[in-house]
């Protein structure tokens, strides 16, 4: 057995141990090595082949947020290489164990400028834990633990590169499981100081929460109810349309502490739970309100704030279990006092946007609205950057009326680590489960920067998908911010062609209709806005906040 296929067979044995069951191949001559060792091990490992490795990669971050477990993805050499680093800025930022095995040329070849000879170690820079560059089996330690970030392998193989005479199956190891999750990572962490002194010290609290992880929900549900403060749950919090949660919810982002302090409920501190909030107040905390104390409760450890701010990170069964043992029942009551007339309001408020909602079925928010009182129940929903995020947390149906026998919407996500447009269909269709419903509801300018995303469907068996393309002729949420039409990037295009190119399922709707059949087949369903009733909505919507601003002045 030659060295390429010793060090191939020792990196899946680490993959292995480290809890690895999926792996997304690109091939090509430099890394056919592993190729080998992979195919001859197939029972060991479920390969998903693609011939472009940036959709590989956003494919294994959905694969990683549907199963929970570390994936690998494997590029051969050169700018291959550099193609994932989009995906593992995201892996970084979004704490998921994304794990990048490049192939390499050997290391004599560096600085020599020969074909496909680049410098790939150290690529990825602070986006990995470790990058660890191989030439032989015995540089590569076992015992190199896997945490939630990414971790590079770079793998150097010479010529000859495959040795077809030998036997290429991993031998059986009894390995000990070297990845731990940071809820097991953390679980003895001592008691945060910064909790309690935000409880003390904060008399009108404001809870937002972002993404927050499956098996954390119903912690962080049970914490809400036993604090009866009001707070925002964004649609990725899998909480915004829990019935239990209604008589705490804030429906309506925008301009929500000057409506709180119209309804005399002065808010004193913010605490965010789970991942970085996407309404506009978040950024305003860095300015306009920068005096506000924020405490995050996260499992990721970014603060999401460039000020001061307090910060813990962990398991958060755990940490919403620490707050609510620092709850003082008094203060309870005295908040749900102060909060009644706010949360009253913000339900007058919703009620109002309903039926401007109503009245302009055919605009962008109003199409998105019907179309989540529509999908099937039970509907996996993924959402692509930006606008589609905000606008279905302002319009898309709030209540699960039958909870807990069936979900409205099984689980809702999106891609927040570093909010990029791209790679958002690729991930969808890694997060997309066999034999369920399965949306995505995506930009026009977003779905034209992953194209080559439907290749991977034809080796996905049994999975329906629905890819939901709001086609409003470029990205409208810049001609809120900037003045120039060029930062809209304004274009003709619609999407028959490219459902035609995959044998995807094609349908066009300038209105939702009254009734959405399950999907029997992946499909593309092209949104297409009425810009004039869309122009009129916000106008009216501007109409009905500014009557808070109204009610503010006169208090």
């Amino acid at each position: 057995m030659n060295l390429n296929s010793r060090l191939a067979i020792r990196i899946f044995q680490f993959l292995k141990a480290r809890g690895v069951d999926e792996i997304c191949v690109c091939p090509g001559a430099r890394n056919s090595p592993l190729i080998a060792v992979l195919t001859s091990n197939s029972e060991s490992f479920q390969s998903h082949y693609f011939f472009e490795e940036r959709s590989a990669a956003f494919f294994a971050l959905g694969r990683m947020r549907n199963t929970g477990k570390p994936v690998a993805v494997m590029t051969t050499s050169g700018t291959a290489a550099g193609e994932l680093l989009p995906a593992a800025m995201e892996a970084h930022y979004s704490s998921l164990p994304l794990i990048l095995l490049t192939a390499d040329r050997p290391r004599t070849y560096r600085g020599s400028g020969a074909p496909q000879a680049a410098e790939q170690v150290g690529l990825f820079g602070l986006y990995v834990s470790h990058s660890i560059d191989l030439e032989r089996e015995g540089d590569l330690d076992i015992n190199i633990p896997l945490l939630n970030r990414p971790l590079h392998l770079n793998a150097c193989m010479s010529e000859p590169l495959i040795d077809l005479d030998s036997d290429l199956k991993i031998p059986r190891m009894r390995l000990e499981r070297k990845f731990h999750s940071v809820a097991e990572q953390l679980e003895f962490a001592p008691t945060p100081h910064e909790i309690t002194h935000f409880l003390k010290k904060v008399r009108n609290p404001l809870v937002l929460v972002g993404m927050v992880l499956p098996g954390e929900r119903e912690s962080v549900a049970q914490l809400l109810m036993q604090w009866q403060v009001p707070a925002y749950l964004e649609g990725i919090s899998g909480l915004r349309e829990d019935p239990r949660l209604k008589p705490y919810r804030i429906s309506v982002c925008d301009q929500l502490l000057e409506r709180a302090l119209a309804e005399n409920y002065e808010v004193d501190g913010v605490i965010r739970i789970g991942g970085v909030p996407t309404l506009r107040l978040w950024r305003d905390l860095e300015s306009k309100y920068a005096s506000l104390p924020v405490l995050s409760l996260t499992h990721t450890p970014f603060s999401g704030l460039s000020r001061k701010n307090s910060t813990i990170h962990g398991d958060l069964n755990l940490l919403c279990k620490e707050v609510g043992n620092h709850l003082n029942p008094r203060n309870i009551k005295i908040v749900s006092y102060l909060s009644e007339r706010f949360l009253i309001s913000d339900r007058e408020l919703t009620h109002r946007l309903d039926e401007l909602l109503q009245s302009e079925p055919c605009s962008e928010s109003g199409m998105i609205a019907a179309l989540s009182k529509r999908m099937p129940s039970n509907s996996r929903v993924y959402l692509g950057n930006s606008l589609p995020i905000r606008e279905w947390d302002l319009v898309a149906e709030r209540d699960d009326l039958d909870f807990p026998k069936s979900r409205r919407f099984k689980d809702t996500w999106a891609s927040r680590g570093v909010n990029g447009i791209d790679g958002q269909v690729s991930t969808f269709l890694g997060f997309a489960e066999p034999g369920e419903e399965n949306w995505a509801l995506v930009g026009d300018l977003t779905a034209l920067y992953d194209l080559s995303a439907p290749w991977i469907l034809a080796q996905l068996k049994n999975s329906q998908v629905t890819i939901v393309i709001v086609n409003n002729g470029g990205g409208k949420i810049f001609s809120k911010m900037f003045p120039q039409v060029e930062f809209q990037n304004q274009h003709q295009l619609n999407f028959h062609a490219w459902a035609e190119l995959w044998g995807l399922r094609y349908e066009k709707w300038t209105k939702v209709p009254g009734n959405i059949e399950k999907a029997v087949q992946s499909r593309i369903i092209e949104m297409v806005p009425d810009p004039e009733a869309t122009r009129r909505f916000w106008d009216q919507y501007q109409i009905l906040l500014k009557k808070g601003d109204q009610k503010q002045c006169q208090k």
